[in-house]
């Protein structure tokens, strides 16, 4: 074998290290690129649920806020209510009272006026009495 032919065998040798290195080290790329994408994915999908369990809570905390709300409202309408029957109550009460008292003075003045028909009577017997005598 010639050097030349050596050299050549030589030369070809390191071609195909050198393929063989390019190969492995495209096949690393590739695989680390692979790798990449599975973590960027995973992360995506990460804040992906985050994102859903966060709107999940605010959508919660929104509803627990409005049923709070509505229950304040019926506490409050509630409340009003009961105002608005107990002054009903004192009112109807101080009617009945009003209506107690015209009816005592009605009978009061009745009573009064039955005695100063009593005493006039008897003035008037008495006086038809002594026009007698």
């Amino acid at each position: 074998m010639s050097e030349t032919d050596r050299e050549c065998v030589r030369s070809r040798s390191k071609v195909k290290a050198r393929n063989r290195e390019q190969v492995r080290q495209r096949e690393r790329v590739c695989v680390w690129e692979s790798v990449k994408a599975a973590e960027a994915e995973e992360e995506e999908q990460v804040q992906e649920q985050e994102q859903e369990e966060q709107e999940q809570e605010q959508e919660q905390e929104e509803q627990e806020q409005e049923q709070e709300e509505e229950q304040e409202e019926q506490e409050q309408e509630q409340e009003e209510q009961e105002e608005q029957e107990q002054e009903q109550e004192q009112e109807q009460e101080q009617e009945q009272e009003q209506e107690q008292e015209q009816e005592q003075e009605e009978q009061e003045e009745q009573e009064e006026q039955e005695e100063e028909q009593e005493e006039q009577k008897q003035e008037q017997e008495q006086e038809q009495e002594e026009e007698e005598n």
